[in-house]
């Protein structure tokens, strides 16, 4: 194996919910009487930690993280459906390589697992490993601390996600990054950071296994 361990990224990595937070991002506007943003526009502001996305929509002076965090939370659950086509058979061929499986998300932890349960995977993941507030800030420090636990070396684990951030992250765990342009950042942006970019979550098999 090339591997022992997968550190996933949730959103937009496994969960294949772009379409769903561009949907609660816009009646997050709709409710402060502000005009929609495109995919576009999306891809363009998306940012970690999530306070620089939301700078281009509002004033956070006047609009605080906190009760953005709340709204998004009020809406995102009646927009988000399911993982990306091919992410449950991944999952269960890792498990049954013997590979280890984390989540590392900037998510609030209780919103990741309560999705996680009801999709019916937790059986795959050893640990979930997210935030405790709802303001989604850097994932990087979470990261830093449970790899300095680890009996694996950096070497042999990745790290999988969808936006920058979680190369940044991969960085400062010390390993592998490979990059899905199928979620939250465009793939012209992951292209820049210089690591594997898989434009469909099938081909992930063939670097994983």
């Amino acid at each position: 194996m090339r591997y022992q361990c997968v550190i996933w990224d949730w959103n937009g990595t496994l969960a294949d919910d772009l379409d769903a937070s561009l949907r609660a991002t816009n009646d997050i506007l709709a409710r402060h009487h502000k005009p929609p943003i495109t995919l576009e526009q999306y891809y363009s502001y998306i940012d970690s930690p999530i306070s620089r996305f939301y700078e281009h929509l509002f004033d956070l002076n006047e609009v605080p993280m906190s009760q953005i965090g709340v709204e998004f939370q009020s809406f995102y659950p009646r927009y988000f459906e399911g993982l990306h086509p091919g992410a449950e058979e991944l999952l269960q061929a890792l498990q049954r390589a013997g590979v280890k499986q984390v989540i590392l998300s900037s998510s609030h932890r209780a919103n990741v697992e309560r999705d996680v349960r009801r999709l019916g995977i937790l059986e795959y993941f050893d640990e979930i490993l997210a935030q405790e507030d709802l303001l989604a800030e850097s994932k990087e420090q979470i990261g830093r601390d449970w790899i300095a636990k680890q009996s694996i070396p950096p070497e042999r684990m990745v790290m999988v996600g969808d936006t920058l951030h979680d190369y940044d992250t991969a960085r400062a765990m010390g390993t592998d990054c490979i990059l899905c342009a199928i979620g939250h950042q465009s793939e012209a942006d992951l292209r820049t950071a210089g690591v594997p970019v898989v434009t469909a979550f099938h081909q992930l098999q063939n670097w994983l296994l």
